[in-house]
Parts: C-alpha cells; sequence; structure tokens
C-alpha cells in the first residue's frame, strides 16, 4: 500500500520505508529494520553477523518441516543459480518463491535466512517432505558452498559438520 501510494503521489519513501530498502527482517508479527534489525541479531547472539561467519558451528532457525538431513551446501543468491542445485544438496537461501518449486525436489533440504513457518519454502518442504529451517538469519553468510552440514529441522537447528 506504502509503495502504491508513493508511486501514485510521486513521494519520496519515508525514512522507514528507507530503513526497509536497506535491509529488514520479519520476527513472528515484528518488521524489524536498521537498529531494531541490529538488536535482533545480537540477541540470537549475532553480534555481527560477518563475523559470527568465523567462529559458528551451529545456526539455529525456526524449525519449518520436520526431519534431518545430512548434505553439501548449495548457496543458491539468484534464480540464476538454482541449475548448479545437486541431487541430495542442502538448499540454502535467502528466500525462495514459486520459481525454487521444482528444485525443491532434488534437496536434501531446505534452509533459509529469513521466513517463518507460512512462507513458500516451509509450505513447500512440507509438501514434498523435506527437511526445511526458516528464518536463520546468517546461513548465506556463515555456510559456503560444499560445507558439510547436518539439517535438525525437528529443532531448528543446522550443525557445520566440515
Amino acid at each position: 500500500d506504502e509503495t502504491a501510494a508513493l508511486a501514485e503521489k510521486n513521494e519520496r519513501p519515508s525514512e522507514g520505508a528507507q530503513a526497509r530498502l536497506a535491509g529488514y527482517i520479519l520476527d513472528g508479527a515484528d518488521l524489524l529494520t536498521g537498529l531494531d534489525f541490529a538488536e535482533h541479531c545480537r540477541r540470537q547472539g549475532y553480534a555481527d553477523p560477518e563475523a559470527a561467519a568465523e567462529k559458528t558451528a551451529e545456526i539455529s532457525g525456526q524449525a519449518a518441516a520436520p526431519g534431518q538431513a545430512r548434505g553439501r551446501v548449495r548457496i543458491v543468491r539468484s534464480r540464476d543459480d538454482l541449475p548448479r542445485l545437486q541431487p541430495g544438496e542442502v538448499l540454502v537461501t535467502v528466500m525462495t518463491n514459486a520459481v525454487y518449486t521444482s528444485f525443491l525436489r532434488k534437496a536434501a533440504a531446505v534452509v533459509t535466512d529469513e521466513g517463518g513457518r507460512t512462507c513458500h519454502a516451509a509450505i513447500a518442504a512440507r509438501e514434498f517432505g523435506r527437511p526445511c529451517i526458516v528464518g536463520t538469519l546468517v546461513a548465506t553468510t556463515v555456510l559456503k558452498d560444499g560445507d558439510l552440514i547436518e539439517v535438525d529441522a525437528d529443532h531448528g537447528i543446522v550443525r557445520i559438520l566440515s
């Protein structure tokens, strides 16, 4: 609604809208931007997500589709990366959408930075019987292509094995 109103009136975005353009996360029913987002990261144990990548052996998120899986990480940053996903790899991405659906069948599991129990990744993973953890905040920062990980989607934990 806000975007449509801005386009209609040809106005500049509010400070809040500008903060959301820079980055945001939906935490339950709360939309966090800017300093609120940084505080959320600190509460989750990630004072600096980039620095956390160097010393993290475990990532937590919200269990969205039950099950466990082990596999090599495949980071997917855009739809152009999807064809690189090999059967049995763990799809790690910021968030999925309908374009990802046919590729989810190949994945051993799905891990996302954003989302909740009703996001596309969660629903599609449950439909295909794939373990899924969403809302990790840092999976695409901490994990690297080829990392061997264990996804415990019953408890919302991703363990880096090697």
